[in-house]
């Protein structure tokens, strides 16, 4: 049985140890500065895909036009389906110029939200729940 001499030692020291890294991460915006989220973004290469399309006939091609055009459509459409807040987090984001700004938006772009695959779908960017809604599709498969 615990007395209370033990319960209130116990309480302070786990504020102690918490309470410092929760302001911590609080004043950090979530301890991700703009050289970690270029770094987090630099292990998802870019990747150019091509395609010679002049063996195609016209048809094809246009047809070709048509499906590229959904999937930019589709890419938004994962954007507002994976997160109720990310249409509105995106242009927050969007709109923040700084360097970290930036920074923290095409990592976003990336995640398709603000949480991060590459750090068990924690959040990177302050005011979202600080992991991925498990009712959310996640790009990311297991």
């Amino acid at each position: 049985m615990r007395t209370p001499r033990r319960v209130t030692w116990l309480f302070f020291l786990t504020a102690t140890l918490v309470l410092p890294t929760t302001t911590m991460a609080q004043k950090n915006g979530t301890s991700t500065d703009e050289r970690d989220l270029r770094a987090k973004a630099a292990c998802f290469a870019p990747t150019v895909i091509t395609a010679d399309a002049t063996r195609l006939s016209k048809n094809d091609r246009l047809a070709l036009a048509k499906i590229v055009a959904a999937a930019k459509l589709l890419d938004e459409l994962y954007i507002h389906q994976a997160w109720s807040g990310n249409p509105a987090l995106e242009k927050r984001l969007a709109a923040d110029t700084s360097p970290v700004g930036r920074a923290r938006y095409h990592y976003f772009m990336i995640n398709k939200g603000p949480w991060s695959q590459l750090d068990e779908n924690r959040a990177f960017v302050e005011g979202v729940p600080e992991t991925h809604p498990p009712q959310s599709p996640t790009t990311r498969t297991t």
